[in-house]
C-alpha cells in the first residue's frame, strides 16, 4: 500500500473530526450506545460472511498492510464493512424517529430520540467512508 493512502486516510478523518467541532464541539458527536450498535452490526456482518477467524483475517486485512491475503478478500471485507454500516445506520435512524413519534407530548424524549438516531447514522456513514479507500484500492 502507498503512502498516500494514508494520507488520504488522514485527511478524511481530519476534516471529519475538524468539521465535527467547529459545528458544535465533541460533546454532541459522542454517543457510546450509537457507537457499539454500529460497529457490533458491522461485526456480527463479518462473522456471518466470513466466520470468527474470518472475520479476523477481515479486520486484519482492512487495518493491517500485508500482503497474505488475496486481492480480492480485502475488497469483500471492505465491502461487507461499508454496507453494514451504512444499513445499521440508517436501521437505527428509523428506530429514533419511530421511537420519537411514538410520544409527541414529551419533548424532552423527542430530540434524545432523534438525536441518537441521527447520530447513529453518521457513525455508520463516518465507517464506511473510512473503507471506502480499502475497497477501492484493490480495483
Amino acid at each position: 500500500m502507498r503512502l498516500s493512502y494514508f494520507c488520504g486516510l488522514g485527511l478524511i478523518l481530519l476534516l471529519a473530526i475538524g468539521t465535527g467541532w467547529l459545528s458544535g464541539g465533541g460533546p454532541f458527536f459522542l454517543d457510546i450506545p450509537s457507537s457499539l450498535v454500529v460497529a457490533g452490526t458491522c461485526l456480527g456482518a463479518l462473522i456471518c460472511n466470513f466466520g470468527f477467524r474470518g472475520s479476523i483475517s477481515a479486520i486484519a486485512s482492512l487495518i493491517l498492510i500485508d500482503k497474505m491475503h488475496a486481492a480480492g478478500f480485502r475488497k469483500s471485507a471492505a465491502k461487507t464493512v461499508m454496507l453494514s454500516a451504512l444499513f445499521s445506520g440508517l436501521f437505527y435512524l428509523i428506530l429514533g424517529v419511530i421511537s420519537a413519534l411514538g410520544d409527541v407530548s414529551d419533548l424532552s424524549h423527542l430530540g434524545r430520540s432523534l438525536a441518537t438516531g441521527f447520530i447513529s447514522m453518521l457513525y455508520g456513514s463516518f465507517l464506511a467512508l473510512l473503507v471506502v479507500p480499502a475497497y477501492v484500492s484493490e480495483e
